[in-house]
């Protein structure tokens, strides 16, 4: 954790964009490098949450925000985009609470900074995808199905039938969100958490 908070902001790249990469592999983030890649003005931030205390993420918040204000300094107008979840935005059982609160407060911080960033005409957004089709995903099937003493095929069933388009969202989806957030036309859409999920949260914004 000390790594973390000591370095909460990886350094700017040759091509100038911001990247925080504190989790783990994930298929979503493979398909959004390119797209960060081929915006040389974009400040794209990836923000990925562990699971922390509650006392450990808030001094990783409070390091993160500083150094964010500290680099906004030396660079152009631009974007930063979070990666989060739509379980940031309603909660969820089966020991999801600590994941959930780190979703919770990284929304916070995008409307926090897109206030404080705003003059300098950097904005910041958060895309909240909900069940996307990766091995995090996978992973969780088969977690929630011992748990429940079913299979992790039933379980996708389920959860997909809780989607009113009746699947999961692609990881090519969730890069052409970022894509548009990256775009001119997207200049003035800042301080949002933009759900991904199909319409499985219309309840929660």
């Amino acid at each position: 954790m000390s790594r973390i908070i000591d370095n909460p902001v990886a350094i700017l790249s040759a091509r100038g964009k911001l990247r925080n990469d504190i989790g783990g592999d994930n298929g979503q983030n493979l398909a959004i490098d390119p797209v960060c890649h081929g915006h040389q003005m974009v400040h794209g931030l990836m923000s990925r949450a562990h699971i922390f205390s509650m006392h450990e993420s808030r001094h990783w918040l409070h390091a993160f925000s500083r150094q964010i204000r500290q680099q906004a300094l030396q660079i152009p107008p631009g974007r930063l985009i979070a990666i989060s979840s739509v379980l940031g935005k309603w909660g969820v059982g089966g020991g999801q609470a600590a994941y959930c609160a780190s979703k919770a407060g990284v929304h916070g911080l995008v409307r926090a900074a897109a206030v404080e960033l705003g003059p300098r005409q950097i904005t910041r957004n958060a895309v909240c995808p909900g069940w996307v089709d990766t091995p995090m995903a996978q992973a969780r099937f088969r977690t929630l199905a011992a748990e429940a003493g079913t299979t992790p095929e039933a379980i996708a069933i389920e959860a997909r039938h809780e989607v009113p388009t009746r699947r999961f969202v692609e990881v090519d989806e969730v890069a052409g969100v970022v894509a548009f957030l990256c775009s001119p036309v997207a200049a003035m859409i800042t301080g949002q958490a933009i759900s991904i999920c199909g319409g499985a949260t219309t309840f929660a914004g």
